[in-house]
């Protein structure tokens, strides 16, 4: 095959630009001086295209393999393929890795968040108009939704940035949960968990409208009044939720089935205020009231109630723990405490040891009642 000067590079191409993040999207121009009249390109991950001037996003980390095959007339006038390939020429690193603390403000009905390293404190959104004196927020990584309940019963959910209210209210109001008391997400199986003095009930993330109550929980078990905080454990396919009424952890299948009775936590527990779980090394976190709200500690446990450990207040006196979430990435522990007239934050490794204080936000939950929930969102 004989060629012109003139006619030479015949399928060379560029792109731009050739490394970044994912998803990168990349923009890649042919630089033949032949008559081309077919583009084929692949992109090394799958994905292919004809468009001379096509743009592709690669949305995985990794070095790409790119070719590109021109139909083009040749000097003898006849129809001839040629292709190009560069190798390793697209490089993709992973997705920058973003963490927010997401948290409510009880008495300014506001919904805060900042970054796990303690900076951008921001307010998202007040939630006056559309949920009053907020007490509880769960994150649903999928959907990038943040599902938020009331002191006085009402229920919304949020876009990630704190736009796009929806309340949820009246498809809840039928349920018969009673009092509600906390909320969490299971995103490996797509639901919201609602928990009351009555009940459980479940939804859709994506459709959250459409509840069902799940019997199973506190219906029916001597000495069991409600549920005041449940902690879903999608790794496991359980739920480990706590009562007003007895100081015990109970276990449920995600369906509301198979309860099982951990008991006091080999003699730990005294009064059990809120709960976490960390799925990854396997363990629960409990406030734990020690003497009728004069001191407290928080509790660690297996996920089968044994090898129980009390680990203090998290160096935080008689300060009270609001709540607390679990990075199990990081290793970390970060709950709110309420002292004086304001809340603030600190991280602690999951020995409880103190690695940080957040203070009360720049001021963002001073004078506030306190902030009353705190939830983790990443997109690692």
């Amino acid at each position: 095959m004989l060629l012109s000067n003139c006619d030479w590079p015949f399928g060379s191409f560029s792109a731009s630009p050739s490394r970044g993040n994912a998803p990168l999207t990349v923009h890649f121009t042919p630089n033949s001086t032949v008559r081309v009249t077919d583009w084929y390109w692949d992109f090394g991950d799958g994905s292919a295209s004809a468009s001379e001037r096509p743009s592709h996003t690669y949305t995985q980390a990794g070095a790409y393999d790119v070719s590109l095959t021109i139909v083009y007339t040749a000097a003898n006038g006849q129809e001839a393929t040629h292709t190009e390939t560069q190798t390793s020429y697209i490089t993709v690193s992973g997705v920058a890795v973003e963490r927010w603390l997401y948290i409510t403000n009880f008495l300014k009905s506001e919904l805060l968040r900042i970054r796990e390293d303690g900076s951008d404190a921001e307010i998202l959104a007040n939630l006056g108009n559309a949920l009053e004196l907020p007490t509880g927020l769960a994150i649903d990584p999928g959907t990038s939704s943040v599902f938020v309940i009331g002191a006085l019963g009402g229920v919304i959910r949020t876009n990630a940035d704190g736009e796009g209210a929806v309340t949820l209210t009246d498809t809840i109001k039928h349920l018969g949960l009673g009092v509600l008391n906390d909320i969490d997400v299971d995103p490996t199986n797509g639901f919201v968990y609602l928990a009351g003095s009555q009940g459980v009930a479940r939804a859709a993330t994506t459709s959250p409208g459409v509840w069902s109550v799940l019997n199973g929980f506190a219906i029916g078990l001597p000495g069991v009044d409600g549920v005041t905080s449940l902690a879903v454990d999608a790794k496991s396919g359980r739920i480990y939720w706590i009562s007003y009424s007895t100081p015990h952890v109970w276990r449920s299948n995600l369906d509301g089935t198979g309860t099982i009775d951990l008991g006091n936590l080999q003699g730990v527990l005294c009064q059990p205020w809120g709960i976490a779980v960390d799925a990854a090394h396997q363990r629960l976190y409990v406030i734990n009231d020690v003497d009728n709200g004069l001191r407290w500690s928080i509790v660690s446990a297996s996920l089968d109630g044994t090898d129980a450990r009390d680990l203090g207040n998290l160096g935080q006196g008689t300060a009270y723990p609001l709540a607390l979430t679990i990075d199990s990435s990081s290793d970390s522990i970060y709950a709110l405490y309420y002292e004086g007239s304001s809340a603030y934050l600190v991280s602690t490794d999951l020995e409880g040891r103190l690695t940080g204080s957040f203070g009360d936000l720049g001021g963002l939950l001073s004078e506030s009642g306190g902030g009353t929930d705190i939830a983790l969102w990443s997109n690692d």
